[in-house]
């Protein structure tokens, strides 16, 4: 008996459908149209971007296994610094530990490593430091260790970010560069005789390029895009918004700098020094990669406030460059988004040292607790 073949239904073109019929198919729009802002809300809510997976799932699926392995280890150093501030006590600790919590919330709420993935740098329990025998029989960490395992983390984080997406990139970078900021504030607060390990660095770089005029495509070997979709922020634009942000910071210093005595006007003297090498710096990255940066400009608005208290605004002023790094980080990729990382590390130790106190993702805006607004959105450099 011959078994008559079933037929196999056409495949859907791509591209709008029609939708006809009852209202079971409306609502499946209307389902469609709330699961497409719950979507939305996760991009702004975490700062990752949610893409389709290219050529199959395996970026996607580093990229969530990276978020994963970051959410645990933020959580064991968390548990570290609540179990710390319980038995020592003192605000620094007490801090760490909010601070700690707070980038493990950014991260998602879902932060279970899937069974038998191995474990992060951080996340396992290391040396005991000798310390830790005077605090609840040997329970609770060093203080000196814990310390030392959240510059580790730090770096673990930021290398992270050179190879996921460019929503986690940027998150990942803030959380690990505010991650070594603040174990160098645990260092100075507490008199910590333990030193940390090297802060994370980007790899020496050549950024010569070649293009037939200012504004073309780069062909380094970094292969970083400096054109993209006509109406959207590009490499470009980002690179251009350091420049600018960078330019502005010198001149508010130049500003405040004869309102300063003391160690406040040396250690502010510092930082403006270290504004003028990275506006050289950028410049010429922006020459070699062949791309065009905004004229500067003969004077810029100086914030509100800056001749009665200028230490405070100059740290609200460090506070808000860190933007134009962190949306670098996701609008780069290669050497430039490592070279972008490292100048957010040391935006972020600025900030710690202006300030003396960090959000969970600096440059990330209110999303990451910054009072002052969101973080600026990267515009074309003509858009000022």
């Amino acid at each position: 008996m011959k078994s008559r073949a079933k037929p196999v239904p056409a495949r859907p073109e791509a591209g709008p459908q029609v939708q006809r019929g009852g209202a079971s198919r409306a609502a499946r729009a209307a389902g469609r149209g709330l699961l497409l802002l719950l979507a939305g809300a996760l991009v702004v809510g975490t700062g990752t971007v949610v893409t389709e997976p290219e050529g199959g799932a395996g970026r996607q699926d580093t990229t969530e296994l990276a978020r994963l392995q970051a959410a645990e280890q933020l959580q064991v150093l968390a548990a570290d610094f609540e179990a710390l501030a319980a038995a020592r006590g003192g605000d620094v600790l007490a801090d760490t530990a909010v601070l700690l919590s707070r980038q493990t919330q950014l991260l998602g709420p879902d932060t279970q490593l899937p069974a038998g993935t191995a474990a992060s740098p951080g996340a396992a329990p290391a040396t005991p430091d000798p310390d830790a025998s005077a605090a609840a029989a040997g329970t609770v960490p060093g203080l000196g260790e814990s310390t030392r395992r959240l510059a580790v983390v730090s770096r673990s984080l930021l290398s992270t970010a050179q190879d996921v997406e460019p929503g986690l990139a940027r998150l990942l970078a803030s959380i690990g560069a505010a991650d070594y900021a603040q174990a160098a504030l645990l260092q100075r607060e507490t008199g910590t005789p333990e030193e940390l390990p090297q802060p994370w660095q980007s790899p020496d770089t050549s950024w010569a390029g070649s293009c037939s005029e200012p504004g073309g495509a780069p062909t380094a070997a970094d292969g970083t895009p400096a054109a993209g979709p006509s109406g959207r922020p590009t490499t470009a634009d980002a690179l251009g918004a350091v420049v600018v942000s960078e330019r502005k910071l010198a001149y508010v210093y130049e500003a405040a700098l004869p309102r300063l005595a003391g160690k406040a006007r040396a250690a502010a003297q510092k930082r403006y020094l270290q504004h003028r090498a990275l506006i050289g710096r950028w410049e010429g990255i922006a020459r070699g990669l062949c791309m065009e940066v905004p004229p500067a400009e003969a004077a810029y608005e100086l914030p509100a406030g800056l001749a009665a208290k200028p230490g405070p605004v100059l740290a609200e002023a460090e506070a808000a460059g860190a933007a134009a790094y962190a949306d670098l980080v996701a609008f780069s990729s290669g050497n430039l988004r490592s070279r972008a990382s490292g100048d957010l590390l040391g935006a972020v130790r600025r900030i710690a040292d202006s300030s003396g106190s960090l959000s969970a993702a600096p440059g990330l805006g209110s999303l990451a607790g910054v009072s002052g607004g969101q973080a600026p959105t990267v515009r074309p450099p003509d858009a000022r």
